[in-house]
């Protein structure tokens, strides 16, 4: 006589909630491992509507491109001259 029929047993036995969901944990995560990258163009849920299409869309609306790039009224060495005279300027305050 058993308490557990043939047809009821059905995977491994733990010995207790710790060991069951310790090994539940590394199930789930060698599933995940598993799947590895994803490409932009396929990562959404419809093929219209992915990573990809999202920055495309964003780009080319009116000046997200420049503002990507960090460029605006100022050319990049003025920018520049800009930094160092602001980086020398500190450093005469902090002698007074």
């Amino acid at each position: 006589m058993s308490a557990v029929a043939d047809s009821e047993w059905e995977g491994l036995l733990f010995c207790g909630k710790r060991c069951f969901n310790n090994n539940k944990k590394v199930i789930e995560a060698a599933l995940n491992k598993n799947k590895g990258r994803v490409p932009w163009q396929t990562d959404g849920r419809t093929p219209e509507i992915n990573s990809m299409a999202v920055i495309i869309d964003w780009f080319t609306k009116e000046g997200n491109y420049n503002r990507w790039r960090g460029v605006t009224n100022r050319t990049v060495q003025q920018n520049w001259a800009l930094r160092v005279k602001s980086a020398n300027s500190s450093k005469t305050r902090a002698s007074l």
